[in-house]
């Protein structure tokens, strides 16, 4: 499940979540990318988000990194900040899985 804003041309991702049992299956890539590519095909230039760093969720600290966003920024809690130029970065996707994005 993803939650967002959108505001002109850049959208922020709030919540992004998803079973540990299927993280690193390669489904977090397909849906990310499918995600983006929404974005992309209404407007949007720039994604940002944050990854907010709890015991539960150490397995993905380093997910926005692999998908091509940048940091941008880190707090003294370790939270970090992203940012990704849809037109400069391929989305991310998977050789395994096959996502479709309705809304």
């Amino acid at each position: 499940a993803a939650t967002g804003a959108r505001a002109h041309d850049e959208a922020t991702i709030r919540t992004l979540l998803m079973s540990c049992r299927v993280i690193g299956r390669e489904i977090e890539r397909a849906f990310l990318g499918e995600m983006i590519g929404a974005l992309r095909r209404r407007g949007v230039r720039r994604i940002r988000s944050e990854y907010i760093p709890t015991p539960r969720n150490a397995m993905v600290r380093d997910f926005y990194a692999s998908c091509s966003f940048e940091q941008t920024g880190e707090d003294e809690d370790g939270k970090t900040t992203w940012l990704l130029s849809v037109d400069a970065q391929d989305a991310p996707s998977s050789r395994h899985v096959t996502a479709t994005w309705e809304i």
